[in-house]
């Protein structure tokens, strides 16, 4: 896979007691994101022939230059205060805030934003398949994008905890996924603005709250003094097998394979 890209902004916040401005950020790379398949592979063969062979020339596809060059692992993170994003947040009413991070967040000092996206041209992509009736290849490459992003978000994660903890003694004790299970929807242009994510990575989104490109994640990450347990959830409410993911040998926000 192309290398994987974070920009990483912090505001507000000194290091070696020099005060960084707001905007400025830092460059990383990150060049081991590699997405195992296996399990996929192991799924399709349980379900036939014809299953199969369609999970092989999809993973042809996958390996292909003509697939891994519309990749584009982009992410930013942004450390900030937590007052400012409470502050912000003033403006929303309770209803629209996820009630686990209304309760955890006055115990957190430091927020971690953090959007993530594969870039605009798998979606073009997407709809080149679509129009061609590769309609398996086109699910697996999505399933496939799905779980190359959740391997994206989970570095982001260990990126965020070693910051933290390096820079400012902090770890995070909770982190938000706004737009899973319909939750905390309003929170994902809030994000989206105050991490600069379409300058930066070019994720915007739209009055519906969806965001584009499509493959693309955010998420709010608190941060302190206490030491937590931190777990990604499946989505909420899980639908198990009828989920399309599921269906397809892969839930890329909990288990990579069904069974």
């Amino acid at each position: 896979m192309k290398e994987f890209v974070v920009y990483i902004q912090y505001e507000n916040h000194v290091k070696n007691n020099n005060d960084i401005e707001r905007g400025y950020y830092e460059k990383v790379f990150i060049d081991d994101i590699n997405l195992n398949l296996d399990s996929l592979e192991r799924y399709y063969k349980k379900q036939g022939d014809r299953l199969h062979e369609a999970f092989t020339d999809f993973y042809a596809f996958w390996q292909s230059s003509l697939c891994q060059d519309v990749l584009q692992p982009r992410a930013v993170i942004t450390f900030m205060p937590t007052r400012r994003l409470i502050n912000v947040l003033n403006d929303q009413s309770p209803q629209e805030i996820e009630t686990n991070l209304a309760d955890t967040l006055e115990k957190s000092s430091t927020v971690a934003l953090t959007v993530l996206t594969l870039g605009v041209a798998i979606d073009e992509l997407f709809i080149k398949l679509r129009t061609r009736a590769k309609f398996i290849i086109c699910l697996l490459v999505d399933t496939a994008s799905s779980l190359l992003l959740y391997e994206m978000h989970v570095r982001l994660r260990k990126l965020i905890g070693e910051i933290a903890e390096s820079r400012f003694s902090l770890y995070p004790m909770y982190e938000c996924y706004p737009g899973i299970g319909g939750q905390s929807l309003k929170l994902i242009p809030i994000i989206l603005k105050l991490s600069n994510a379409e300058r930066i990575i070019g994720v915007r989104v739209n009055e519906m709250t969806m965001m584009y490109p499509k493959k693309s994640e955010c998420s709010i990450m608190l941060l302190g003094k206490e030491k937590a347990k931190m777990t990604i959830r499946p989505c909420a409410p899980c639908q198990g097998n009828r989920c399309l993911y599921y269906q397809l040998g892969g839930c890329h926000l909990f288990t990579p394979c069904p069974g």
